[in-house]
């Protein structure tokens, strides 16, 4: 199955497939494989970009806007969650930010 996502984020940086291939230090081959049969780069090949999730919460309501390579944050998914029961996707995400923001240090003035 192609990976239109991919074609759609290549044409709109101007990508090729030697390009983005030279660009993530992988055989040309690999980048048509990831685009027309829509084949998952391996963690060693994959882009080294950072993907993440902005998180909203009030209360036991939050809105996670899951951020995807290639895609403005208004056309990514936002899922609205709500806290039902313990250990659900809500305290996942809450549990998630919790343990990011315990490594967080003051910044010196």
């Amino acid at each position: 199955m192609p990976n239109e996502r991919l074609r759609a984020a290549m044409v709109a940086g101007g990508w090729t497939h030697v390009g983005l291939a030279e660009a993530t230090g992988v055989d040309p081959k690999s980048v048509e494989r990831w685009v027309n049969l829509g084949r998952i780069p391996r963690q060693a090949t994959a882009l080294g970009t950072t993907l993440y999730n902005s998180l909203y919460r009030a209360d036991d309501q939050l809105l996670a806007n899951a951020h995807v390579w290639g895609v403005n944050a208004y056309g990514a998914p936002v899922w609205h969650l709500r806290r039902n029961n313990d250990g659900g996707m809500f305290d996942t995400y809450t549990d998630s930010f919790g343990a990011v923001w315990g490594t967080a240090h003051p910044m010196e003035s």
